[in-house]
Order: structure tokens, then sequence, then C-alpha cells
């Protein structure tokens, strides 16, 4: 199915039920590969509500011992793919294929995301209004590397800040260029965390690294004195370097992430939507796609779910998934066309007769 015609589905199923937050009714998903002209890989990382997809691709150049590859930031509107340019001080064509990567997108069109210099350091980056021709750099005041990974619709840019005392969360506010700094309260010596999303009501979802390596979700409202660290997925295998991870948050507080598994190589991935305090797994279902290697890396007022799944050559591909309706929803829909059907027959007879 087409991601035109998988939207007009999402639209006809939320004008039937828009009094209910439209994850909460899914029984599964419409999927359509995100992927940019010429890329050989690719990773959609954020949307907003109209759709528009942000991430990164990869590209290749030259042939044999010359062969050379390029990882390059996107906007996708609809299909329409913009390449985000490379700062003239990042590593690309330089010392490393990385010219930058777009993490996170709202619905006024701002872009945020990182790139790396030849030092090693991360920069964030901001372009603002659908504007992707001049962006804002963001580097949080004495910290070595700044990478931003997510904005909320009211314009507030979430991001980790490496310094030399530790690692930090960070916020920043478009409309003051205010930078705050943050960590998690009371976090244990050798715990680490990386905020990935944030919501309308500030609140930040990201991943938490136990002491002993094990990855776990964590919310927290920065200024609050507490956060909360989720249930581990049910599905999920716990161990170092395993567990399950938060990265996209809504303005309701659904979220989207991926857990680990025992995959096809011993190791991998899943994706899954966390709605009204319960997790729901599923697998993309595109053609060839690994079942033991994908993941959700961001999610949208409406229910829509982009990410990553592993296609046959060993590269990763974007996806975007938007909710089927279950059943039910569907036969309410038919009623509901039945019954604007029957309106308009009698409002035709009543003006026959009036005539």
């Amino acid at each position: 199915m087409s991601r035109i015609h998988a939207r007009i589905s999402l639209v006809s199923f939320t004008l039937v039920t828009a009094f209910a937050h439209a994850p909460a009714a899914i029984a599964g998903y419409y999927y359509s590969p995100v992927d940019p002209p010429g890329s050989i890989a690719s990773e959609a990382l954020g949307l907003n509500d109209s759709g528009v997809v942000v991430g990164e691709y990869s590209v290749q150049t030259g042939t044999g011992p010359s062969t050379s590859s390029f990882q390059y930031g996107f906007v996708d509107n609809q299909g329409v793919f913009t390449t985000l340019a490379p700062n003239p001080d990042s590593i690309c064509g330089g010392y490393g294929p990385m010219c930058n990567a777009a993490w996170g997108v709202n619905n006024a069109g701002d872009v945020v995301g990182t790139y790396f210099t030849d030092d090693g350091a991360a920069h964030g980056f901001l372009y603002t209004n659908g504007n992707y021709s001049t962006f804002t750099e963001l580097n949080v005041p004495g910290a070595g590397s700044t990478q931003a990974f997510g904005i909320s619709n009211n314009g507030l840019v979430v991001g980790q800040a490496i310094e030399s005392s530790g690692d930090l969360g960070f916020t920043y506010d478009i409309s003051t260029n205010q930078y705050d700094t943050f960590t998690l309260p009371g976090l244990p010596s050798g715990a680490t965390f990386v905020p990935f999303g944030i919501n309308n009501a500030g609140e930040v979802v990201g991943t938490y690294s136990s002491p002993s390596g094990e990855f776990s979700v964590f919310l927290y409202t920065p200024g609050s004195s507490s956060y909360t660290l989720l249930p581990q997925n049910p599905a999920a295998v716990i161990g170092f370097f395993e567990g399950t991870f938060g990265v996209g948050i809504d303005d309701a507080g659904d979220l989207a992430g991926n857990y680990s598994v025992d995959g096809s190589l011993g190791f991998g991935f899943l994706p899954y939507v966390y709605l009204d305090g319960t997790y729901a797994n599923f697998n993309v279902n595109l053609p060839s796609a690994d079942v033991y290697n994908s993941g959700a890396d961001g999610i949208n007022n409406l229910g829509d779910i982009v990410g990553y799944y592993s296609a046959p050559n060993g590269e990763l591909q974007g996806f975007l998934a938007t909710p089927a309706p279950e059943a039910s929803t569907w036969a309410m829909m038919l009623l509901g066309f039945v019954g604007l059907g029957f309106a308009s027959h009698r409002a035709r007879g009543r003006a026959l007769l009036r005539a």
C-alpha cells in the first residue's frame, strides 16, 4: 500500500474516532519504506503531525578501492526529499563519512540534529520554519560535545552534552536562545542516560544504563525532584548492553523504542510502542525485512511511527508505519457511512416533496 493510501486510511480512521487518541485502537500498521533517491542505507529518526519525516541516509561514490560512503541528514515531505547540506567544518569528505544526521522535527518545520568535526567533537544544529539552507549551531556552553536529538512543538530542543565532569542532558529554548542542563536526580554512580525525545509538557524520554550495563526507559521532567524508570518490556532479553530503549514520545505520553531479542545472529532488536502503560510489540511488515533487527525511533500525535529495519544486504532502511484500525472501528466507520447516506437520501426526498 502506498503512503498516500495509508494516509487516507488513517484520516478516515481519525475522523470516525476523533473522540479517542488514535494509538489506543490499532490492529496493526500500514508500512512504507523511507528511501531517499540514490541511497544505499537510511534510517528514519523523527516525524511531525503532518507526516514530515527526518533522518539520515548513506550514499556511495567511486568504485573498487576508491569507493567511499557519506552520510547525510534528510527531510522527507510526502516523498519530496531534501538533503541537508553539511556544515563546512564537518568531517564529511575529510576524515570520515559522517556529514550530519537529522533527529527531530516539529509541526513548525524546525529540524534538529548533529554533525561531527575532525577533532571528534559533536555539534547540534537547528533549522527553523522549514528553511533548510541556513542553520543555527547548538553548543552547550562549556561542553566538549553537544548532540541535539528531539524538539517539541512548542520549540524546546533536548539532547546530550558531554562535559569533563560527565554527561548531562540539556534543553534549548529556540524562542529565548537559553540553554539549561540537567542530570537525573540521585543518578547512581556508574549509571548513564541519554535523552532522546521531549513533548509539549516538557516530559523527556530516553535510555538509562544501569551500573551493570542493562538498559531501560526513563521519563523525566527537567526541574523535578525524581525520575521514573519504566518496567522492562516483558519480551526483552535483559543483560549487559541489552534491555529496553526509550527514544520517542508524543504529547499524550505514548512512547516508541526498541527492545533486545535473541536474533538470528545471537543479538538483535525489535520495535515497540508504549500506550496507556502497556507495551505493544510489533514486527516491520515489509518485504525482506529482517525480523530480528528493526526498531522504532519516533512517534507523532497521530500514532504514526518511524524507524529502521535491516534489508537483505545487511544495510538499514527507514520505514514509516501508520496505524490500521481495529475491526470494530471499521464497522463503526461503515455504519457512519451508511448513516450519512441514509440522511442524504432523506434530505433529497424532503427537497423533492417541497418542490
